[in-house]
Order: C-alpha cells, then sequence, then structure tokens
C-alpha cells in the first residue's frame, strides 16, 4: 500500500512538473490578451484589435465624456471613410446565422420603440443590445461634434458643412449596404430606414437636457433635408434638385410646437 501510494505521488509531482509550466505560458498569453482589451479606453491604447474587441466587450457608456470624442475619432480613422480602406467582409455560416437572428430582433424592438415613440420613459425602457448601444454612442458624438460645428460657422460655411458631413454619412450608408449584402440580411426599405433613424433621433432627444433637445430639434431637419437634396441630385442633377432641396429646406424646419415641445420655451433661432 505505501508503495502504491509513493508511485502515485511521483506520477503527481512529474505531471506537476511537466504541466505547470505548460499551465504558466497559457495564463501570460491570456492575460496578454485580455490586459489591453480592459485596459483604460485612450487614443494611446486603441490599436485596431483593441478597437474590435472594446466594441463586441465594453459598455462605451462608462467612458468619461472627455473620452468618448477622442475615441470616435479613433474608429473614423481605423475603421471609416478616413481610413482610405475598402471594407471587406467575410463571414462564416454560423456568424451570418447570428446577425440575421439579431437583424430581426431589431426589426421588432423597432416596431415596439415605434408605438411608445412620444414616450421617453417607455421608450428607454426598452433594452438595447451593447453592441449596438455602443454605436449609438459613438453616432451621437459624432452627430453633436459636428452640430457644434455647424452652430459656430458663419452663414456662408454652413451649407459646405451640411455637404461635408452629408459625405461621411454616404460613405457609412453604403458600408451598411455592403455589409448586408455579405451576411444576407433582408435590405431595409425607405420606410424602414427613416423609422430606425426616427427611433435614433427620438432616443437621443429623451436622454438629452432640454436645451440639448432643443438643439437635436432645430439641426436634424437640415440634415435630413442636405441628405434627401443630395440623393435627389445623384438621380436627376441640375436646377432642378435645387429647386425640390429649397422646398425641402423650407419644410424640414422645426415648426413652432417642435421647439416649444423640445425646450419648453419655442424659440429656436437658426439660419
Amino acid at each position: 500500500m505505501k508503495r502504491i501510494a509513493t508511485y502515485f505521488s511521483n506520477v503527481f509531482w512529474h505531471l506537476l512538473f511537466i504541466s505547470g509550466p505548460v499551465v504558466l505560458i497559457v495564463w501570460i498569453c491570456l492575460l496578454a490578451w485580455l490586459i489591453p482589451i480592459f485596459s483604460e479606453m485612450t487614443p494611446q491604447n486603441a490599436t485596431r484589435q483593441n478597437l474590435t474587441w472594446w466594441f463586441l466587450v465594453r459598455d462605451f457608456r462608462q467612458l468619461p465624456e472627455e473620452h468618448r470624442l477622442p475615441l470616435v475619432e479613433c474608429y473614423c480613422r481605423e475603421f471609416g471613410p478616413r481610413s482610405g480602406k475598402i471594407p471587406e467582409f467575410e463571414f462564416s455560416d454560423f456568424i451570418q446565422n447570428q446577425i440575421i437572428a439579431a437583424d430581426t430582433t431589431r426589426r421588432d424592438r423597432i416596431k415596439q420603440e415605434l408605438k411608445v415613440a412620444k414616450e421617453p420613459e417607455k421608450l428607454l425602457a426598452i433594452p438595447v443590445p451593447l453592441q449596438e448601444r455602443n454605436v449609438m454612442l459613438l453616432a451621437k458624438t459624432w452627430f453633436f461634434d459636428q452640430m457644434r460645428q455647424y452652430e459656430q460657422t458663419d452663414f456662408n460655411g454652413k451649407k459646405e458643412r451640411l455637404a461635408e458631413m452629408v459625405a461621411e454619412i454616404k460613405w457609412w450608408q453604403k458600408f451598411n449596404e455592403d455589409f448586408f449584402l455579405t451576411t444576407g440580411v433582408k435590405t431595409y426599405s425607405i420606410s424602414e430606414s427613416l423609422d430606425e433613424l426616427k427611433m435614433i433621433f427620438a432616443r437621443w432627444e429623451a436622454e438629452s437636457s432640454p436645451e440639448d433637445r432643443a438643439r437635436i430639434v432645430a439641426f436634424q431637419p437640415r440634415v435630413t433635408a442636405a441628405l434627401v437634396t443630395d440623393s435627389v441630385n445623384e438621380v436627376i442633377g441640375g436646377d432642378v434638385s435645387k429647386t425640390i432641396g429649397n422646398v425641402l429646406s423650407v419644410f424640414s424646419r422645426p415648426s413652432k410646437e417642435q421647439t416649444d415641445k423640445a425646450d419648453g420655451k419655442g424659440r429656436v433661432v437658426t439660419p
């Protein structure tokens, strides 16, 4: 019996001696991979790999306000139009099925949101997946920065500011179209796209201060009109698109009722 115990003891220490270094190496590799992902989300740590994993597993709502715009710049520089790269997508069948399932869930959620669009508390109570929340926060940060630049630009430069904004939005629209084609997700119709955009702005308004709500109400229609005008210009061109754009810009200005609801005062004046 003693001999058997000694044998198993020797085997145990022998295995420990062999496997110990292997386990240690595995843990070191795991920590080397995890530490950057869960490190502080700053431009200094924003490698392409970290940006990808941050988006997938970190909650951007935990970001301090001063770090949000720099993070947006990192994503635009690495993945957006400023990267100078053409997006390429390739997914396994399993990932494609997960994306299609997530998109189906999102479409159903938007239908729910439309029913409570004018009830901020109920709207914000509808849960949104982590990755989509992260997208919304990045987009909101970018939108507010663009809005600030527009407000600080003189009258003659506002049209150019809007044109630059439209160009970047359209780049991301093309990005989404290519993504949908690759994953097999059913393309959104115009009405579905407008409903989704409406709900995004509704959430931004619901979670913003009265002052920022008034700014969104004043600026959003101008962006929408600029997008429509640009699309019309691509299709028909010429003076006709300018005429349609001018008409749209008039009708897209926020009504007094909208501004009253947004800031409680009813006075938002923009050129």
